[in-house]
């Protein structure tokens, strides 16, 4: 079990999970050792905040001491037992359980001895036995425990990297998709969006903000290839008229999607995808706007990137008039 625990420590600490991290390493200690405990705690609070610190470090010693609880014979012949917490680490758990096994193995009754003596060390060896094996017992249940909740943590982390990989397939086949389309429309969008894929892995604000940015190009290219600025007046589809310029790419990506869309007979289904890809649109306009006025985060950087990633290959499929196939002619 202590291996199993060494394994999943080393998953924790690849994946800079300090949840999970702190009751493992617990688990290998003897948490009477102050040192070692405060070790882990230390360790620990240089990554989280001190609310979070002291939310975990309560929430995972109440866990712990549910784990830990045996019950220790104190009375074999009458059966009374007395509640106390295992506070060795799983490594010495394990090693204790070995040791005892190896002791229950040893009570034997010596040959020749005398009626009297011979009930006596049997009746000792009994007594032995029995808190030997109740002590036993209690160990294992506590190992139990342990290896329960371990597995649990793996089988989560199982699930959460299939579905990152399932989720990274996904994706990739749609980047691929969307860097062959903008090769022929719109060579110089590829350009800035590869710019803007480089500069996401930096570890600079400035380069994310620049990220941010290109994406913005992005857009405008691509509108720019697929509905070129006018000074014209053209009715939306909520009916009203609007003037697509040249600052206007939003509106004009927005507006190639209804009237490539707005030829289906699919009534509110149409309108709703119109809708949902021009919100789409609109949120995306208003995070890359961060990166002109205002400190951004990774998160959000990444956000832009696979958001554009996503909104660009709907819009190229509407293009190539892969969304809605029951046309009117």
């Amino acid at each position: 079990m202590s291996a199993v625990i060494r394994k999943a420590i080393r998953v924790a600490k690849l994946r800079d999970d300090f949840y999970n991290l702190m009751w493992l390493e617990w688990e290998m200690i003897d948490l009477t050792d102050k040192t070692l405990k405060y070790e882990v705690l230390g360790n620990l609070k240089l990554h989280i905040k001190e609310d979070q610190f002291r939310t975990l470090k309560e929430r995972f010693s109440v866990q712990w001491a549910h784990e830990r609880k045996v019950k220790i014979l104190t009375d074999p012949s009458l059966g009374k037992v007395e509640e106390t917490y295992l506070h060795m680490g799983v490594g010495e758990i394990e090693e204790e359980i070995q040791h005892i096994e190896k002791e229950i193995n040893n009570v034997k009754i010596p040959n020749g001895l005398h009626p009297a003596d011979l009930y006596y060390v049997n009746n000792t060896n009994s007594i032995i036995k029995t808190m030997f094996l109740h002590e036993l017992k209690e160990m294992k249940k506590v190992l139990e425990r342990i290896r329960q909740r371990v597995y649990e943590f793996l089988i989560s982390v199982e699930k959460e990297l299939l579905f990152g990989q399932i989720y990274t397939d996904i994706f990739e086949q749609n980047r691929l998709y969307v860097e062959a389309k903008l090769e022929k429309i719109s060579p110089e969008s590829l350009k800035q969006f590869i710019s803007a894929y480089r500069r996401i892995k930096d570890d600079e604000p400035e380069s994310w903000a620049q990220a941010l940015v290109s994406c913005r190009r992005l857009l405008k290219s691509l509108a720019d290839a697929l509905y070129p600025p006018g000074l014209h007046w053209v009715v939306g589809f909520d009916g009203k008229k609007h003037k697509l310029t040249d600052e206007n790419y939003i509106a004009r990506l927005w507006q190639f999607v209804y009237e490539k869309l707005s030829k289906s007979r699919s009534g509110n289904l149409l309108r709703t995808q119109i809708e949902e890809i021009g919100k789409r649109l609109d949120r995306l306009y208003d995070l890359i706007n961060k990166g002109v006025h205002d400190n951004v985060s990774r998160f959000e950087v990444n956000q832009a990137i696979i958001q554009t990633y996503l909104i660009i290959g709907d819009i190229l499929r509407v293009a190539d008039g892969d969304v809605f196939t029951d046309k009117t002619g």
